[in-house]
């Protein structure tokens, strides 16, 4: 994340591009520079190697004795600290809907704009799309979806890694521009493969591609991107780019960098390493005493015959004084399992996250309950969630209205102005507020008791209301219309059928030319 004052103007005009890279070159080298310090400062790349099972703590420690014995256990409570928030939100698909709130909107206009828009965000992809975005938010302290319209003219949106986007803000905390950059192999003049570090630039109307010059302090347009356009116009009128930032820190420090919060930050990740030293110690404690020292009394035996005996697994004492018996270590160990509970007991408090063993044959208001602290939990990460979901929709739709625009004939140069509200069109147009969407909780449920409350509001509460409680229902309004023609074509063929021409489905006692019945 980047907070800037000095911010290089957007390109007005892609005759520019050229021109900014010289200008900007050594501000962008500059700004990747400080993205990647930050990535470390703020312990971000700590952060997803606890997540893949890597705490760096637990891989460095020493030997606690000179006996070879050095458990270094990764005991991986990260993933269960992210994923379960995680899927308690997005494990049951989003519900979309298209509704005009208003009763403004032209019928015809607002069916169109459902039968395209709701496809595109209930494909499986978009789904994982959107988990992968709070996942890696949570993990990291922000997210982002980009979004683009490929060479068929298709819409697609993909979740891209943190460490590679840079959202840059002025002083007011507007996003400005994104920039993402990544290493690629390209050839020097000898034909030798080198790397270089390539950026996409993204603006409210452009996405320019840059390489790192041949000295290394600034970038230079990208010649491979000039055949099929570079820059070249995204076809939205916003940055599109939706960004997800997890929360926001309380410390001014860390609030202006709009960098969010680590799930495993403030203090998590300290506790999850002191959980896994102890499981280590402890697991070097059972080898202690599997490997327990033998006292031999009154024997004389060299080290060889020991070795011979302990391989024969059989002593030879060769007096009557002589005695042979086990040193073992006193295997009372409740401070170290109270110590590990304490531990295991302060992560999930600290995180929200319940215990599964806790929830165990509970009722489902027992679980609800017990579910209260990771409610509140996801209840405020929604809130950002939430503004995420609303921008990548907004970007959507200004895709779907470019592509509307241009098949009415509108100039290239005027689309652009008429959604970023510059202009006003005659081609009408869809609106981003007419989708609507609910992210249901993925909770432990009883579904009869969730059918037995739709049964008893029946009637007394809008149908549409009522779909959107039905867990195996996921476009309410489609199926709102689908009972609407069952009932229709059941209407139809009871008064059919009472006025004798049922006779596929009832016997109407009619005799036919043959005199059978």
């Amino acid at each position: 994340m980047a907070i800037a004052a000095a911010i290089p103007e957007a390109l007005a005009l892609a005759v520019n591009a050229p021109t900014w890279a010289q200008d900007n070159g050594a501000w962008l080298r500059a700004l990747i520079q400080k993205h990647t310090s930050y990535l470390i400062e703020e312990g971000i790349l700590g952060f997803q190697a606890a997540y893949d099972g890597d705490l760096d703590s637990i891989t460095t420690r020493d030997k606690d004795r000179g006996d070879g014995i050095n458990n270094k256990l990764q005991v991986n409570l990260s993933q269960l600290i992210i994923d379960t928030v995680v899927d308690y939100l997005t494990g049951k698909p989003i519900i979309w809907t298209v509704e005009d709130g208003q009763e403004g909107a032209d019928t015809k206009l607002l069916e169109e704009y459902r039968k395209t828009i709701i496809p595109l965000l209930r494909k499986n992809e978009s789904q994982l799309v959107l988990a992968e975005l709070l996942r890696q938010g949570s993990i990291g302290g922000y997210g982002a979806v980009i979004a683009w319209v490929d060479e068929k003219g298709q819409i697609d949106f993909n979740e891209y890694p943190l460490n590679e986007v840079i959202p840059v803000y002025d002083t007011k905390g507007r996003l400005c521009m994104v920039v993402r950059y990544y290493t690629v192999q390209v050839e020097d003049i000898h034909g030798q493969e080198i790397e270089k570090t390539r950026a996409e630039v993204y603006d409210e109307k452009y996405v320019t591609y840059y390489l790192g010059n041949d000295g290394g302090d600034g970038f230079e347009l990208d010649e491979d991107e000039i055949p099929t356009g570079n820059p070249v116009e995204h076809r939205a009128g916003r940055i599109p780019v939706a960004i997800f930032t997890n929360g926001t820190p309380a410390r001014y420090v860390k609030r202006v960098k709009k960098g969010g919060v680590s799930d495993l930050g403030n203090g998590v990740l300290t506790l999850l390493e002191a959980y896994a030293h102890g499981m280590s110690d402890k697991a070097n404690y059972v080898e202690y005493l599997q490997d327990a020292y033998l006292l031999l009394k009154g024997v004389d035996v060299d080290e060889k015959e020991v070795v011979k005996m302990r391989k024969a697994r059989a002593l030879a004492l060769t007096s009557v004084e002589s005695d042979a018996s086990f040193i073992a270590q006193d295997q009372e160990d409740a401070a170290v399992e109270n110590n590990l509970n304490r531990l295991r007991d302060t992560i999930h408090d600290q995180t929200q996250i319940p215990r599964l063993n806790d929830i165990s044959g509970t009722t489902a208001t027992e679980v609800k309950m017990k579910y209260v602290p990771l409610d509140i939990k996801a209840g405020k990460k929604e809130l950002y969630f939430t503004s995420a979901i609303m921008q990548l929709a907004a970007i959507v739709t200004d895709m779907l209205n470019a592509k509307r625009l241009i098949d009415a004939g509108v100039a290239d140069e005027e689309v652009y102005n008429i959604l970023a509200g510059i202009e006003t069109s005659k081609t009408p147009l869809f609106s981003a507020d007419w989708l609507q969407f609910t992210i249901n909780r993925n909770l432990p449920q009883n579904f009869k008791e969730i059918a037995d409350i739709v049964a008893v509001l029946s009637g007394k509460v809008p149908d549409a209301y009522l779909y959107e409680l039905l867990w195996f229902i996921d476009d309410p309004v489609k199926a709102l219309a689908d009972m609407k023609e069952q009932a229709q074509a059941t209407a139809d063929m009871t008064a059919s059928t009472a006025l004798g021409f049922g006779a596929g489905f009832a016997g109407t006692g009619n005799v036919d030319n043959t005199g059978t019945a």
